[in-house]
């Protein structure tokens, strides 16, 4: 849960080093304007055309752990412009 929050931090800080500090290489946002890479989504965040003011939790979270990995999956807005 400690990386879920920082994460939601990170994203409503806009700062797109932070940000990529959470990603992998592969990483992409499936919206409903499509799909966005890690680059693309990183580089409308550091040119200030995507901002974050607000991303919260608003369901309770789950959390499988698969040996040495965890994953979690949570429901949460955020607040874009």
């Amino acid at each position: 849960m400690a990386v879920a929050e920082a994460w939601a931090a990170a994203i409503v800080s806009n700062d797109a080093a932070w940000i990529a500090s959470f990603m992998t290489d592969d990483w992409a946002i499936v919206s409903e304007s499509g799909i966005a890479s890690r680059d693309e989504f990183l580089a409308f965040v550091a040119s200030g055309q995507l901002t974050h003011s607000a991303m919260d939790l608003v369901s309770r979270p789950r959390v499988r752990v698969h040996g040495d990995t965890a994953v979690l999956s949570v429901r949460m807005t955020n607040t874009a412009h």
